[in-house]
Formats: structure tokens, sequence, C-alpha cells
């Protein structure tokens, strides 16, 4: 985890609307918080994204996404159906989720 002074980095998994919309400003309001990194199961879609939404990196493998050691924290934005298993696989790798 962030020392006081640095920043949690968020991750997404999914590139959606509701993500864009809503939950990067949201995120990137908080002094302590900022988005750090997409990842979706499409290359192009993943990097302009993040090019479109100011995200540092973006992934197209969840596994490359969730070793990430600067990430700290997921927010699952995918469609309903893969939930289940991303959050799983977001715990197995230690990182906090919020679905």
């Amino acid at each position: 985890m962030r020392t006081k002074q640095q920043k949690l980095h968020w991750g997404l998994i999914g590139a959606s609307d509701i993500a864009a919309t809503r939950m990067i400003p949201a995120i990137n309001a908080q002094p302590d918080s900022t988005v750090h990194s997409v990842v979706s199961g499409n290359a192009d879609h993943a990097k302009s994204y993040a090019t479109k939404n100011s995200i540092p990196k973006a992934h197209e493998n969840l596994e490359t996404f969730l070793a990430d050691p600067d990430l700290d924290i997921v927010y699952i934005s995918s469609t309903n159906e893969k939930h289940r298993e991303q959050a799983l696989a977001s715990i197995r790798a230690r990182k906090p989720v919020l679905c």
C-alpha cells in the first residue's frame, strides 16, 4: 500500500461508460486516489480508453494487470456475467475490490 504522501492507484477491470462518466471522475476527485490502469479484452479498446481518460496504463490481459505492483485497488466495470471470476482473480492477487 501507499504511504500517506502517495496516492492509491486504482485499476479498472473493463473499459465501460459508467466508469468513464461516474467512477473515474469520483476516484480522481479524491485527494488520496488516482486511476492508474485499465484492462479490456480488446487491446485497441484498452489503449484508446486509457488515452481518452488520461489513464497511464492499458492492459489486455487480466493476469498482467493484476500483477502490476503499483496497482492497489480494483474497480470492476465489466459486464455482470464476468464479475464473479474477475473479483475472485483480484482477491487471489490480494487486491481490494469494489464491484
